[in-house]
């Protein structure tokens, strides 16, 4: 199940399912930072950027429920935001401006 709302200045995405993963970043677009709240995950979380040809850009391993990215020195255009954790997989659309 997904479910999208506007959040701040830009917008903010929700996922949750059947798990009780839950996963919120916002803006997107994004310019500068990038904030994400991951719950409900009980092992450490891989987050990626990866560009639309599948080069990896970021990639930090936490277990942290807030992130901060500071995206401000990437290239505008759509990326990937991967996050992985065990057996558990979401992927994102993320627009830089």
């Amino acid at each position: 199940m997904y479910s999208f709302w506007s959040e701040f200045s830009g917008q903010s995405s929700v996922l949750n399912n059947i798990d009780n993963l839950f996963i919120n970043f916002y803006p997107n677009p994004v310019t500068d930072f990038l904030y994400l709240k991951i719950e409900g995950w009980d092992k450490p979380v891989l987050i990626e950027i990866m560009s639309e040809i599948g080069q990896l850009i970021y990639s930090e391993l936490t277990k942290n429920k807030m992130n901060v990215i500071n995206l401000s020195a990437l290239p505008k255009g759509v990326y990937i935001l991967n996050l992985s954790s065990g057996n558990k997989n979401r992927a994102e659309t993320l627009i830089k401006r």
